[in-house]
C-alpha cells in the first residue's frame, strides 16, 4: 500500500509540474517564492493557507482557497474580458496549494480526513474552473 501511495504522490507531483509549465511557462518549487505572488496581501493569504494545511486544517484551507478563487475570478474576469487575457495568478496559487498538500505524508492526510484522491479531484476541479477539461483517466 505504501508503494502505491508513493506512486500516486509522485504522479500528482508530476501532473502539477506539467500543468504549471503548460499554463504559465514555469513551475517553481517550494523553496522559491511562487510566481503568482504579486503583493503582500497575496503572500499573506498564501502563507495562511499553508499554515492551516500544516496544522491539519486541510479541508478548511481548501474551502478558503475556493472561496477566494470564486471571488477573485469574478473580479478578474470583468477586468480582463476586453483583452481576452487569461489570469494565471489564481490558477498558480491553487496548483501550489495542492502541491503543498501532496507533499504531506499519507498518515498526516488520513489523520486529518483527507486523501490523495481528493488532491486529484481538487486539481481536476481547479483546472475545470479555468476551462481546462481533463478526461478522468488521463493525468493521474
Amino acid at each position: 500500500m505504501e508503494f502505491e501511495n508513493n506512486g500516486l504522490k509522485n504522479s500528482i507531483a508530476g501532473t502539477l509540474r506539467l500543468v504549471g509549465i503548460l499554463m504559465s511557462g514555469a513551475w517553481n518549487d517550494k523553496y522559491k517564492q511562487p510566481k503568482f505572488v504579486e503583493n503582500a496581501a497575496q503572500e499573506d493569504f498564501y502563507q495562511r493557507l499553508l499554515q492551516r494545511i500544516d496544522r491539519g486544517e486541510i479541508n478548511e484551507a481548501e474551502n478558503e482557497l475556493l472561496a477566494y478563487m470564486d471571488e477573485e475570478k469574478g473580479v478578474t474576469k470583468e477586468v480582463l474580458k476586453d483583452n481576452g487575457t487569461i489570469n494565471n495568478i489564481i490558477l498558480n496559487m491553487g496548483l501550489s496549494v495542492y502541491g503543498h498538500i501532496n507533499e504531506k505524508e499519507d498518515v498526516f492526510l488520513e489523520q486529518n480526513n483527507y486523501c490523495r484522491q481528493e488532491i486529484e479531484e481538487g486539481i481536476r476541479g481547479l483546472l475545470m474552473r479555468f476551462g481546462v477539461s481533463i478526461p478522468a483517466d488521463s493525468l493521474f
